[in-house]
């Protein structure tokens, strides 16, 4: 464990200054009572907290219009063997080099090191963003949420370190594209033929799904055309009614398939 040159209060108070609300905290823990509902800015109560916990690490959250990209590496559920195969598709690490090899290299930016060996790296960004877009790859926003920041100890014994403390550089768009949430448009059912009868009803029972069961909705509707032998004549119908609703393509046909298979 290396020796700070400073103590815990100076890095906060350099970080509150700079516009990023702080709080203590214990590892990655909280030690306010209302967690990072409590980060502020202000410098007497920053002085307050850590007059309080002067080891305690610094938490922080990412200010508005600015974004922490999270990539870890590859970890192994209790009693599992990572195969080489499983962590290439775990590790953010990996997975952000190949997506630069596919669409071109991140910019200089603000980037720290975490104790678990993986790094932060901050852009300027508006959301509203994808949590997890990727396996090993997690997006923290001040808004819902914080992060560790240099110097902080690590529960391994090794601290938190800022690898370039370079401006934070706009979000790439080919980044922000697979970061950002995409606004939901209600898409218009394709002009199919009628189907009467039961088939209507079903068609129906998925436009008027709401969310949360809307997959549900159609499994169910697929599952009663394939039962009733009217699949095949109203699954286009069903498609359009789940692409309205807000499901995806991929989603759709892989519940319309289950059903096929599985009614």
């Amino acid at each position: 464990m290396t020796t700070l040159a400073e103590p815990m209060v100076a890095h906060a108070l350099s970080y509150a200054r700079s516009g990023i609300p702080v709080f203590p905290g214990e590892d990655k823990t909280p030690l306010t009572p209302n967690g990072f509902k409590a980060a502020t800015t202000d410098a007497d109560m920053v002085r307050d907290y850590w007059g309080r916990f002067p080891d305690a690490n610094v938490l922080g959250c990412p200010p508005v219009g600015t974004v922490l990209v999270d990539l870890d590496r590859a970890r192994a559920k209790p009693g599992e063997v990572l195969t080489d195969e499983m962590k290439k598709d775990r590790s953010g690490l990996i997975r952000m080099v190949n997506l630069q090899n596919q669409y071109g290299r991140l910019p200089a930016t603000r980037c720290a090191r975490t104790g678990g060996n993986g790094l932060h790296i901050w852009f300027g960004c508006e959301g509203p963003f994808v949590a997890k877009p990727f396996p090993g790859i997690d997006i923290k926003v001040g808004a819902t949420g914080y992060v560790v920041l240099p110097p902080s100890l690590h529960a391994s014994g090794r601290r938190y370190e800022w690898l370039s403390t370079a401006p934070i550089a706009r979000c790439p768009r080919w980044l922000r594209d697979l970061i950002v949430k995409k606004p939901h448009v209600p898409r218009p059912v394709p002009e199919r033929k009628q189907v009467g009868g039961s088939g209507e009803g079903l068609v129906n029972t998925v436009l008027s799904a709401q969310e949360g069961g809307r997959n549900s909705a159609l499994h169910w509707a697929a599952c009663r055309a394939h039962e009733n032998g009217i699949l095949d004549d109203i699954e286009q119908d069903l498609v359009g009614a789940g692409l309205s609703i807000g499901l995806d393509v991929r989603e759709i046909d892989s519940t319309i398939r289950s059903a096929r298979g599985g009614a």
